[in-house]
This record gives C-alpha cells, structure tokens and sequence, in this order.
C-alpha cells in the first residue's frame, strides 16, 4: 500500500520589522544576530521578530494603542492585524531593546528597566500600562509576507514591516536569543552574505534585494504604502547535489505565475 503523504505543518503567525535608518545616500537597518545554540537559525542574521503570544491578542492593548494598525491585502481579521503589529512592538523590544515610539518625551530609562519585565514573563499590556506611553501602531507598514515552504517541519506566516528608527535609543541584544545587533546597509549585507561572511536566511536576504535601491527612509515608507504587500510562499527541494534550491512565484517549477519579486526566480541555500 502507497504511503499517503503527510499534511504540511500549519504555520504559526509571526511578524518581524525591518527598522530603517538614514545613513547619507543610503539606508541601513537593523539587524539581529541569534544566538548559536538556538535550534532554528542559529548565528543568522535577521529582522528582529518572532511568533505571536496569547498577550498580543488582549483586548487591554487598545488602551496603548494610539492609531490603528495596517490591513493587510487579502486579510479580513482587523483583531489578527492589530495583534501582529503588537507582536511586531513587543518582539523588538525584547530581543534588540528598541521600542517602536515616536514619542521623544519616552523615558528610555524607564523603557530599559520594563524590558527587563518582558523577559520575566510578563504581559505586554501590563508592562505598556507602567509605561502609560501609546504607541503609533500605523507607524508599522506591510512590506511583505512570507510564508515557510511546505515541506518544511516548522512554519511560520510572518508579517514583513518597515518602520522608521526611533531616535535616541541604542541597540541592546538580549543576550538570550540574540547576541549582537547592528545597523547594515541593504547592499553590504547581501555582498557580506555572498562572500560567506555573514549567514542570512532566505526571506531576510530576499527582502533585502527588495529594498537594496532605496536611498531613504521616507522613500521606503513611501514605496511599502504605495505597493499592496506581496504574499510569498517558496517551494524548497533539495537538488541531486544536496543543495536546497528555493523557488520563488513566477518560476517554471512553481504553480503561481505571476511574478511578485525583483531579481531571480530560484536560488541555493
């Protein structure tokens, strides 16, 4: 009897940020190192991020929320949008020490020492109510969303967004699941990971290729409000010779057509 295939993992929601900074003629952004014993990417360079919580959903969050957060295109679950760009807010915070606020009146003191709460397990609406500081959740803008290929044990459907650097507040990795965070500029990441300096997992380096050509911050925000954020799920095989080959949409192995990302359509990792 044939073995019946089995059902591809159900990915988890996720979302991540790509935090942007003017740098002259370019931009740079921030990137986390993870921690070499973790079992998923480890030593990789990222964009701060994780899985959502239970605590992101709480209805207590609209308190702290001082606009909306985006609709994504092809989403219909306003409750789901705002969880993510709280999970966006809380997973920055913990892992680089950065809090996506535009307020400059934020005491950055007081932000660092209810970090600390975060990582002993607390709620982030019972640590935003210590802060009584709202945040500007439409400061978080869709750029992309990646979902894990199938065939992966592991998966995750992660929100991609852009925001802009708060000023004045330092990277400070948790030392936990990151160990180093750093302000890169787009191009010199992707030549740093081809000369096998640096690790970047897929969607990370392929959302930097999206971005390589942007020479601001305001243009960034600007092209992700203008563009409706693409949903991107690769198919990944492993070739004859054991490299994984990673196929994008708009390839001729894969079943969606239309092309939704610059540059190549396949690529080994």
């Amino acid at each position: 009897m044939d073995k019946v295939a089995p059902s591809p993992a159900s990915p988890r929601p996720a979302a991540t940020v790509i935090v942007a900074r003017d740098a002259g003629a370019e931009i740079e952004v921030l990137l986390a190192q993870r921690a070499p014993g973790l079992k998923f990417m480890a030593n990789a360079h990222v964009f701060p991020g994780g899985a959502l919580h239970a605590g992101d959903r709480a209805e207590a969050l609209s308190v702290w929320s001082q606009r909306a957060a985006h609709a994504w295109p092809g989403t219909d679950d306003p409750e789901l949008d705002r969880a993510l760009a709280w999970t966006a807010v809380r997973e920055t915070w913990e892992e680089v020490g950065v809090l996506l606020t535009t307020q400059p009146e934020a005491d950055l003191s007081r932000v660092r020492e209810l970090r600390r709460a975060l990582h002993s397990g607390a709620a982030l609406g019972e640590v935003l109510e210590q802060l009584a500081l709202p945040l500007d959740l439409s400061a978080l803008v869709p750029l992309i969303r990646w979902i894990t290929p199938q065939s992966e044990p592991v998966r995750f459907d992660t929100r991609f967004y852009v925001a802009r650097a708060p000023a004045s507040q330092t990277l400070e990795p948790d030392g936990t699941e990151t160990t180093a965070a750093i302000w890169c500029a787009p191009k010199r990441a992707i030549a740093e990971s081809d000369q096998k300096m640096m690790i970047l997992s897929p969607p990370t380096r392929r959302t930097l290729l999206e971005i390589a050509d942007v020479t601001s911050v305001t243009e960034l925000l600007e092209r992700a409000q203008q563009q409706p954020a693409a949903t991107v799920e690769p198919i990944m095989r492993i070739e004859p010779s054991g490299e994984r080959l990673i196929v994008f949409p708009g390839d001729r192995d894969h079943p969606i057509a239309e092309r939704v990302l610059r540059g190549p359509t396949r690529t080994i990792w």
